[in-house]
């Protein structure tokens, strides 16, 4: 089989658009991954009193909008996404604020090393939801700008080493998995 110079024009036009709507001004949202997260958290943990809660990769902050009145947010990313958010470079520092509850959704597969910062978040929140793709995927990797992607035992024994219990899990497609765990 040999690589034809549209095929090469095509994936540098794929990965580029790719690019643009994971770290453009105009990133992407990805409800559906927000929705089955909010609503996992929801089945396990009680939502019945305020919460402060640190949206890491915060993106388009659609999670401030699920969340219940009363309850506190608190966006981190990398760039502006509105007046409050906190800048933070994941790959260069960890933000040092404790919260009540942690969402990580689609920031792990973009970090140099997803696992420490994974550590980080189970010791700043007793409860922690976070989304993270296993499982060796080279294209995919490529074409979305991924640093690489984690391999499931290594996050379950982190869990567990960090005395977190998972009260949900779900594989959902392509190897992408959600926790919610809490401190035993």
């Amino acid at each position: 089989m040999s690589i034809e110079w549209r095929d090469i024009v095509f994936w540098r036009r794929t990965r580029a658009a790719a690019m643009d709507r994971n770290f453009g001004a105009n990133i992407a949202a990805w409800p559906e991954r927000l929705d089955a997260a909010w609503s996992l958290f929801q089945s396990v943990v009680p939502c019945d009193e305020p919460r402060e809660v640190g949206d890491y990769g915060c993106g388009r902050q659609l999670l401030r909008e699920k969340l219940p009145a009363g309850w506190r947010y608190v966006p981190y990313d990398w760039t502006e996404r509105s007046s409050d958010t906190v800048i933070c470079d994941f790959n260069k520092g960890l933000p040092s604020r404790k919260h009540d509850v942690i969402f990580c959704l689609g920031l792990m597969e973009y970090l140099n090393d997803p696992l420490v910062t994974l550590r980080h978040m189970l010791q700043q929140a007793p409860t922690v939801v976070f989304s993270c793709t296993c499982g060796f995927q080279p294209l995919r990797t490529f074409l979305q700008g991924w640093k690489g992607t984690l391999n499931l035992r290594a996050v379950r024994l982190t869990l567990e080493s960090e005395g977190m219990r998972v009260l949900a899990d779900v594989r959902r497609s392509y190897g992408v998995y959600l926790f919610v765990c809490t401190r035993l």
